[in-house]
């Protein structure tokens, strides 16, 4: 084919299937963004560039649904040839995307990499660099990250002195810390950064608290701040400090943190979350940031696999080199909401940052070769090929039908392959599951109810119903993988909201004029920061009765409720709560941190939803401290346990630069 009949082609192509794309094809969004780029450049965009334009936004839309931080320069080739595929084929399409990169670089659209050197620089909504194509400010945050993070790892603190050397071995061996336990303290001593990976159960909360001891043994005034991405997670990690410290194992080995947090020292332990400190003033009337850095001696952050690329930015941009950093997390959990794999990138054995990387490995929650440790090792493809783990899985969940188990009669994993039924979304299976380990939480809600109506009962009788209340409700938890559908949030929580409901119609405690929302016994989690009341994002409590005042009549007075946080105590009146939603059931994303005593673990109907992955099984089966039950099709498992989340960026590329450059290995 002659190259005018090629072009002839092209053009014919374009004219009669582009323009009509354009005109009935492009997003809304998209197509006001190409009227605004056209404005910007004083002329109308080729029917070409503008097509391209629509590809690459429709690229960043479906990179940014799944977590990625930039698009893949052949993933990009891919939306192109879907849209064009006249003139996307194998043999031109780099040389044709070059071309049209460079119309889009002239109308002040696109910036290449070696132009995008700082922030202000930055006058382009997107950058190419090499294979991958960021959002303007998607490559800020990234690059800025980037910096912050070798900034910190960078500095070399003081030599840990023989006095404080001495009280490492003391404190490690007092505990029968294991090789991997005592170099995590080691590290947080020897390194301005020192990144702490472990499971639920290995240690991390004790590695902590071992290393501030040693750090206050050689700085007494320590200024040490707390945070986690959640308000949930930061009250969890405060909580696990104090209940640590306070421990018959370490109270007497930890004198100067259990005086730190008694209020009896010149150190300070505080606690907040992340957004919290970085909107909080420091002394200068400023918000944190480069310049104004969080005034700060250590920053503990905990859940750091949570943590987001905007975020984390923000973050260590605000942090001083000064600063000693210790980042806690488990690199095989679920990644953030938001985009990136912060965590992961940094967390790498084999990274940029990896001298500063240690792994807890011995869990103290799942004792080895038990079918959880089993189950969690096999799921994560640890000391099993890739090829083989979804078999592996599978078999191992079967034996434990059928098989003795090492913990008697107790099933420690069960899964169950049954289909949802049409009107409750549920198996036959969940709702047995659901019945059986909701019935201590629907008698533990009669018995507070009933104790509450009893004339002159008193405030130890109320706090203990409560305390069996609480007790009740947090030995069991149903996550799922999706909100709404088959196997569901949604679907869960009506059943369960129709057992609590019709409990309290049993005992004749529900109003149908009044408790249709706020009824006795429903769960609710916080989905907004209020810092006035003092509750967060994650905070989980329960709906209970008040008595009526003496000037009430029951029969005609509405009901007074209010709603008590068991992690806190708080007790706040539902109208007053800010956005909450029910949660006798959650996401498996909203349960990290968590540990229940029993689990049900409800994967995703569809295998292909993108749903089913490997962090996520992994997330859900390690909430657990007693059992786990699985509902799910075996497809749907198995693509689970060898689906990875995937997510496209360029931190770890980046990171190794700035390490070369600065020469931290």
């Amino acid at each position: 084919m002659t190259e005018s009949k090629t072009k002839e082609m092209t053009e014919e192509a374009l004219n009669e299937s582009t323009t009509s794309a354009l005109q009935d094809e492009l997003l809304p969004l998209g197509a006001a963004f190409l009227r605004m780029a056209e404005r910007r450049a004083g002329r109308a965009l080729s029917d070409e560039a503008a097509l391209a334009a629509d590809a690459l936004m429709r690229a960043f839309a479906e990179a940014s649904h799944k977590g990625s931080v930039c698009v893949r320069r052949q993933d990009l080739l891919a939306a192109l040839a879907e849209t064009m595929p006249e003139l996307f084929d194998r043999d031109t399409a780099n040389e044709r995307l070059e071309r049209l990169f460079d119309e889009l670089e002239a109308l002040g659209l696109l910036l290449r990499r070696e132009c995008a050197t700082a922030p202000e620089t930055l006058v382009a909504p997107w950058v190419e660099d090499g294979e991958r194509i960021y959002a303007a400010r998607y490559f800020a945050q990234e690059a800025s990250l980037a910096d912050a993070l070798v900034r910190i790892a960078s500095q070399t603190p003081d030599k840990p002195s023989e006095a404080v050397l001495s009280e490492m071995r003391r404190l490690t061996d007092a505990i029968h810390a294991d090789e991997h336990q005592a170099g995590a303290v080691r590290k947080a001593l020897d390194e301005n950064l020192a990144v702490i990976c472990g499971g639920p159960g290995t240690g991390k909360t004790t590695s902590v608290v071992l290393m501030l001891e040693c750090l206050l043994a050689e700085k007494p005034n320590l200024r040490i701040y707390l945070a986690a991405p959640t308000g949930k997670a930061t009250s969890r990690m405060a909580q696990s400090i104090q209940e640590s410290v306070a421990s018959d194992r370490l109270v007497h080995l930890l004198p100067r943190m259990g005086a730190v947090l008694a209020g009896k020292s010149d150190a300070v332990v505080e606690g907040r979350t992340l957004h919290k400190w970085l909107v909080t003033k420091t002394a200068s009337g400023e918000r944190p940031s480069k310049t104004n850095p969080l005034p700060c001696d250590v920053l503990v952050i905990d859940e750091a696999s949570m943590v987001d690329i905007h975020l984390a930015a923000r973050l260590f941009e605000a942090v001083s080199p000064k600063t000693r950093v210790i980042v806690l997390g488990d690199k095989f959990q679920l990644a953030a909401v938001g985009p990136g794999a912060v965590f992961a990138d940094i967390s790498s054995s084999t990274g940029a940052l990896a001298r500063h990387v240690a792994e807890l490995k011995t869990s103290r929650r799942f004792k080895e070769k038990t079918v959880i440790w089993s189950l969690a090792r096999a799921v994560n493809h640890e000391g099993v090929a890739a090829k083989d783990a979804p078999d592996d899985v599978v078999r191992l969940l079967r034996a434990n039908l059928t098989e003795p188990s090492a913990e008697g009669d107790i099933r420690p994993a069960v899964w169950f392959d049954e289909a949802p039924q049409p009107d409750t979304g549920l198996s036959s299976a969940a709702l047995e599951w659901l019945e059986r380990e909701s019935q201590p939480y629907l008698e533990a809600l009669a018995a507070y109810v009933e104790a509450e109506r009893r004339p002159g009962v008193g405030d130890a009788e109320m706090e203990e119903a409560w305390t069996r209340l609480w007790k009740a409700l947090a030995r069991f938890r149903p996550l799922a993988a999706q909100r709404r559908g088959p196997q569901s949030v949604e679907a869960l929580n009506r059943v369960m909201e129709s057992r609590v409901k019709a409990k309290l119609v049993e005992i004749g405690a529900y109003d149908e004029r009044f408790d249709d929302e706020v009824y006795p016994g429903r769960v609710v989690i916080v989905r907004k920061n209020d810092d006035v009341l003092g509750v967060f994002n994650g905070d989980v409590g329960i709906v209970v009765p008040l008595p009526f005042g003496p000037d009430e009549d029951p029969l005609t007075a509405r009901p007074r409720r209010t709603v008590i946080f068991g992690d806190t105590g708080k007790r706040i009146a539902p109208s007053l709560l800010p956005a909450h939603e029910t949660a006798f059931a959650i996401t498996i994303h909203q349960s990290q941190g968590s540990e229940f005593e029993h689990v049900a673990v409800f994967l995703p109907e569809k295998p292909d939803s993108g749903l089913a992955t490997r962090e996520l099984l992994y997330t859900g089966v390690t909430r657990t401290k007693g059992t786990v039950t699985i509902f799910g099709s075996e497809r749907t498992l198995r693509t689970a346990v060898a689906s990875r989340t995937a997510r496209v960026g360029g931190l770890a590329q980046r990171l190794e630069e700035r390490v070369r450059s600065t020469e931290v290995r």
